[in-house]
């Protein structure tokens, strides 16, 4: 790479050489290009990141006229110095607003201890041109550094009334099952090896078979049927989807032996009717309700969960004590053009309906079309495909990682490169760490006797039940009249009794999230969508159909889950009834 700066219109600038290409950094006028770029940043971010400093243009001006702390990836120290010689840039890049890494992980650090998860990017497009396996790659972890919070919004959009209905539905169970914290083991300084299943897995099954006997093996659910039908029997399943389908990566095996099945307590129904219950041993869920209620049946015991179910298995092994932790299929990536390994569930499902004009080829293809193709460093090979969901669970896992005193080894032939941790096969793993010899496992777990506090747990629901049937009319009310006054907006001069007859709902609900702090807690997740859209709006002295039209779906969202809430704890109680 050769490095030519040049005076161009008065101002420095410089040529970059790499190879047959050749690129100059900044416009004709650098100081005009800064500008128009600040002008379109979000002014309520704190931060601006700029990938790509060059000879400090944009940086400067964001120094000297915002109010912008500046962050600054750039990759190479030679721009740094070249920018101090020729602009006398000093005084700018020696600023307490200003930091400036040449290291992605450091920077990624910086933005995690101070808690920046918002703020302005900018790219600079000749970096990107120039050295695409630098900064592109950047752009993609950047992406999914930003998607983490839209992620875990999304999800709690996509699963609100599914973990309500589930938590309902366990509690059956909750009073009966152990918790992880009943467990009272020898795992404590035993290698475990964590069984994800990316389409890597088969590379590992043969020496993982041999190798069974010698550790502790916490599988995913996902990876399951794959173990079994490889005559592996795990000592641990974990699952942590509260979607009913995902009950079939456990229920949907059949074998001899049950292993024992760690659960997220608002995993489906489904799941603890069909599983052996003396091998199910459930942990406490993140979901606020699920906190409130525990009071009824104790704590469980928790696991951390960065969105992915290895993940959390990876933390029930830190949770056990285990030295070291071991990853086999955990790919994180598309590799070999897949989505998962051979025998998953889910692509069995799959090929069972499948033809020549819908085959595994064309479902693996729509899967990598409908990603983000992000490439990144390659564990066995120099560069994989990976997504923004994948990208957020590399990233967790080398904060985790970052903070575990055991030894973690990836030893995925295949996948992503994860950060933090030592990269080897697993055979060699073996001789390294002796993991040659049979190990002593002992489990045992401690049973549970709440008798009474079910009884008060039934007393509660039913009281829930009749506030929310006492609830129902008034919504349904304050519903007809926003949409009378929606359909006769033109009409209606005096608003005054329309308000009362609409606030009337308001005022009751009001009333009773303030003096029962659970029912509220019911309440807010079947209507969470338009409770966001409410306050999104922001103040309002003008009244619109537009605004008249928030208030209906208002009302609506909130007769419809008042219908759904009272629906799930009927059908709970008289589950309590017959038995």
């Amino acid at each position: 790479m050769e490095i030519q700066p040049f005076i161009s219109n008065g101002n420095w600038n410089v040529k970059i050489k790499k190879g047959n290409r050749v690129v100059t950094l900044h416009s004709i006028d650098p100081y005009q290009e800064a500008r128009r770029i600040t002008e379109h940043f979000n002014t309520s971010f704190g931060y601006v990141l700029v990938a790509g400093m060059g000879l400090g243009y944009l940086v400067e001006y964001l120094i000297k006229n915002t109010n912008y702390n500046v962050v600054v990836f750039e990759h190479t120290k030679e721009i740094i110095e070249l920018a101090k010689e020729k602009r006398g840039l000093d005084k700018i890049l020696f600023s307490s607003r200003l930091k400036i890494f040449h290291n992605e992980n450091d920077l990624f650090d910086f933005l995690d201890e101070n808690f920046i998860k918002e703020f302005n990017f900018y790219i600079n497009r000749q970096y990107a041109s120039l050295f695409p396996e630098i900064y592109q790659s950047f752009a993609g972890h950047i992406t999914a550094y930003l998607s983490r919070k839209h992620i875990n919004q999304s999800t709690l959009k996509r699963f609100q009334k599914v973990w309500l209905r589930n938590i309902v539905k366990n509690s059956f169970f909750y009073f009966d099952l152990p918790g992880i914290v009943d467990i009272t083991h020898n795992f404590t300084g035993k290698p475990a090896v964590i069984v994800g299943a990316g389409p890597s897995l088969m590379n590992n099954i043969e020496v993982l078979k041999e190798l069974q006997d010698n550790v502790i093996i916490i599988s995913t659910d996902t990876a399951y049927l794959q173990l079994v039908k490889s005559s592996i029997m795990p000592d641990f399943i974990v699952s942590v989807d509260p979607q009913e389908k995902n009950s079939l990566y456990v229920t949907g095996v059949f074998t001899m032996n049950y292993p024992f099945l760690v659960i997220d307590s608002a995993v489906s129904f489904l799941t603890l009717v069909n599983y052996p219950p003396d091998r199910i041993i459930i942990y406490d869920t993140i979901f606020p309700l699920y906190e409130i209620l525990s009071r009824f049946w104790g704590s469980k015991g928790k696991l951390k969960c960065g969105g992915s179910v290895s993940t959390t298995a990876f933390d029930l092994a830190r949770f056990f004590g285990c030295n070291p932790v071991i990853f086999v299929g955990q790919d994180l990536a598309f590799s070999s053009f897949k989505t998962h390994s051979s025998l998953n569930l889910l692509e069995s499902i799959f090929l069972y309906k499948t033809d020549r004009f819908k085959n595994f080829e064309t479902y693996n293809s729509k899967i990598l079309v409908g990603a983000d193709r992000i490439e990144i460093k390659g564990n066995t090979t120099s560069v994989v495909i990976t997504d923004r969901k994948f990208l957020t669970f590399l990233d967790w896992f080398k904060r985790e990682i970052k903070q575990t005193s055991s030894a973690v080894i990836n030893a995925t032939e295949g996948g992503a490169y994860i950060d933090g941790c030592i990269h080897m096969p697993l055979k060699d793993v073996i001789y390294k760490y002796g993991i040659d010899k049979k190990l002593d496992k002992h489990i045992e777990i401690r049973k549970n006797d709440l008798i009474q506090n079910r009884e008060a747990f039934i007393k509660f629901l039913k009281e829930v039940f009749d506030l929310v049937d006492y609830l129902i009319p008034f919504a349904g009310r304050s519903l007809d009249v926003s949409m009378d006054l929606l359909a006769n907006f033109e009409k209606i001069k005096n608003l005054a009794p329309v308000f009362n007859k609409m606030g009337e709902f308001d005022k009751i609900l009001l009333d009773v999230l303030k003096s029962r702090k659970e029912v509220g807690r019911f309440i807010e997740l079947t209507m969470q969508n338009v409770i966001e859209k409410i306050l999104s709006r922001g103040e309002e002295d003008k009244l619109t159909e537009e605004l008249i039209s928030t208030w209906v779906d208002f009302y609506r969202e909130a007769k419809e889950g008042l219908f759904y809430i009272r629906h799930i704890l009927k059908k709970r109680i008289r589950l309590e009834e017959r038995n």
